[in-house]
């Protein structure tokens, strides 16, 4: 379903589907989650909902599954191996209750329990109530909350355009994939993990910012824009964000490019204006020296260095913590090209962790055309993602062409009952006749807990 909105399809449950028999048939749903959709008489016809933006992939069989699995709930199974407990992850969402059960008696189990609290009645056969964690709250998995009309171009276009650039990366695609993914407890995945991250053939790529704040000269924080043997021309400024306003008294990029010297070097408290700072390379490093002391949060470098070794901060006597510093090495500089925007004002409802906004911007465009924001209590946020993703230092594949583009602002249940106001800047102006739109996604489920069956 590539749509905005849910889809309903029904199945005929014969042999459109391949299927001959004339008797019972078990249709179970197994992504985007596992559930059991009942048995149905074959030649009937069963409905099935496919969430936008999703896939399902659906079962029907006409022989009786065996193996376990529950009614009346969506789960995924984690681990389901011999001779060691089933773990099941139910889901659902905050306050809200569910009646379940296995598909048949167990007695190939000695208890069972939900997150810590035994339901071994669930073992026979019996149906159970259980209630999700957390406050019940009207939860919304998608809307659409209006439509970005035209206006006049905001007084502090730069400050949209860098707080969006300052809340994203130039990481490859596997590396955007894995802090995503966050930390693993199966120990396969974290070994595997590590044989690709830690790999000589990956590091030496330098396609991960972290590489300029690890501590190791051997490893660099490299420009790598490769569509496979040829490198495309990087415009691109370098951006640093240290996380919070800090004062140093110099900051030193260690092993870039020898003779390298930048048109500019620019630092900021906060996105509101930019202070020039002298800089002064001697071989293969670059020194930025304050005197007196400089507190900044932002810094940015026209162009780019092609490599960086080391980034470090020092404020006597010692060097700086750097284990939340961000960077960015392929996004130029645009304000001045900005010639459209548009602007939607209304009020944030039905938000919850993982939801996003979602600001539309049809047709086929050039990359650096567009940048998008969202003010909530007279502060900026960026679009920290985007279909299609933004600019990355490639470890194999990439992308080239136009495109249209999906901007995806993120939301938390504070922000519930908030005005805001979102801005879409362009930089065509053949995007004139465009209708962008502001959609509202969040989580299918906002709450889980574990169901563990011992054996």
């Amino acid at each position: 379903n590539l749509s905005w909105q849910p889809i309903h399809i029904n199945i005929k449950l014969d042999t459109s589907i391949g299927i001959t028999s004339t008797g019972d048939l078990e249709v179970f749903q197994y992504h985007p989650s596992e559930r059991f959709l009942g048995i149905h008489k074959a030649g009937s016809e069963v409905e099935i909902t496919v969430l936008p933006f999703r896939a399902s992939l659906i079962k029907v069989s006409a022989i009786k599954d065996e193996s376990f699995f529950l009614e009346g709930i969506d789960y995924e199974i984690v681990r389901e191996v011999a001779e060691k407990p089933i773990v099941i992850k139910l889901l659902g969402n905050a306050g809200e209750t569910v009646k379940f059960n296995t598909n048949s008696s167990r007695n190939d189990f000695r208890s069972a329990s939900i997150n810590g609290a035994d339901c071994s009645e669930l073992l026979n056969g019996e149906q159970i109530d259980y209630k999700f964690p957390g406050k019940k709250q009207s939860v919304i998995p998608i809307k659409k909350t209006g439509l970005l009309l035209p206006s006049k171009l905001p007084p502090d276009v730069e400050k949209i355009i860098e707080t969006n650039l300052f809340s994203i990366d130039n990481n490859a695609l596997e590396v955007r994939e894995l802090i995503k993914s966050g930390q693993t407890k199966i120990k396969q995945v974290e070994e595997c993990r590590n044989q690709f991250f830690n790999d000589s053939i990956f590091i030496s790529q330098g396609a991960w910012d972290k590489f300029a704040f690890d501590g190791e000269s051997a490893s660099k924080f490299k420009v790598r824009l490769y569509e496979y043997r040829n490198i495309r021309k990087n415009d691109g400024l370098f951006r640093l964000d240290i996380n919070e306003p800090i004062s140093l008294d110099s900051l030193v990029f260690y092993g870039i490019q020898e003779g390298f010297n930048p048109i500019s070097v620019e630092v900021s408290m906060n996105l509101d204006s930019w202070e020039k700072i002298e800089s002064t390379s001697q071989n293969n490093d670059l020194f930025l020296k304050f005197d007196g002391g400089k507190t900044f949060r932002y810094l940015r470098m026209n162009p780019s260095p092609v490599s960086i070794s080391e980034i470090k901060a020092y404020s006597a006597p010692d060097t700086l913590d750097r284990n939340k510093w961000r960077a960015s090495n392929l996004f130029g500089l645009y304000e001045d090209s900005i010639c459209l925007a548009w602007n939607f004002k209304g009020k944030i409802s039905g938000a919850s962790a993982g939801s996003y906004l979602c600001v539309t911007l049809p047709g086929n465009w050039n990359e650096g055309t567009s940048f998008a924001g969202m003010k909530l209590n007279g502060k900026w946020i960026g679009a920290n993602d985007r279909a299609p993703s933004f600019p990355y230092n490639n470890w194999e594949h990439f992308r080239a062409g136009k495109s249209n583009f999906t901007y995806f602002i993120p939301l938390s249940e504070s922000m519930n009952n908030e005005k805001i106001e979102v801005v879409l800047l362009g930089t065509d102006p053949e995007m004139k006749n465009i209708v962008p739109e502001v959609w509202q996604i969040g989580e299918t489920h906002s709450a889980e807990a574990e169901l563990v069956l011992e054996r």
